[in-house]
């Protein structure tokens, strides 16, 4: 966004303190003006505690389940191996089990949460261009954090939402439409069978 938009105000969050680390070197090379958040973002200002994968850092949640995480994960492997498995007939399902073997082993850490609208106010933000919210089965509670005067200011948003069943889905786009947005729902090829979509 910055090489685009040079004078463009980002606030980016991140409640590991691992991954956090990693983003301040990041931002330090690339994006100086970046505000940075060492918490994450729900539906109160409080704390709780996280999880976090060390080797699957991107499936790190305050939602953990085993179950689900593994399976989330295991869709996109196979996905991923569908076409070099058709063109030389190894075994995804073997491999794949080998790729998980310890994608999960966890860590949990304490981490602070804040609500857009409480950083939108103690940050004097008076508009929103784009708000984009990947927050691991949290994007309900971010987006119930956000206050009637934040919805009016936020211009656009994009969600990836996380929903095996089907209601988490309806219920992020029923708010997006309660709040007057348009919607628009894909399944990356990448993604499919694992409960993984990007709401626009």
């Amino acid at each position: 966004v910055q090489q685009r938009l040079r004078n463009a105000s980002i606030h980016a969050f991140e409640p590991a303190p691992r991954t956090f680390e990693i983003l301040r070197t990041n931002v330090g090379l690339y994006g100086p003006d970046v505000r940075l958040h060492n918490c994450d973002v729900a539906d109160k200002d409080t704390e709780a505690i996280f999880t976090f994968y060390p080797r699957s850092t991107v499936f790190s949640t305050f939602h953990a389940n085993a179950d689900d995480d593994t399976q989330a994960i295991r869709a996109v492997v196979l996905n991923s191996l569908e076409k070099a498995s058709a063109e030389t007939g190894a075994s995804v399902e073997a491999f794949a089990d080998e790729f998980l073997s310890s994608r999960l082993e966890k860590q949990e850490v304490v981490t602070r949460i804040r609500t857009i609208s409480s950083v939108v106010k103690e940050n004097d933000i008076d508009r929103i261009d784009l708000l984009k919210v990947d927050a691991e089965k949290s994007e309900l509670a971010v987006l119930r954090g956000i206050d009637g005067h934040v919805w009016r200011i936020i211009r656009q948003i994009v969600i990836e939402v996380h929903d095996q069943e089907g209601p988490v889905l309806a219920e992020v786009l029923g708010l997006l439409r309660e709040h007057g947005f348009e919607a628009t729902v894909e399944e990356e090829d990448a993604l499919r069978g694992s409960g993984l979509y990007n709401v626009y």
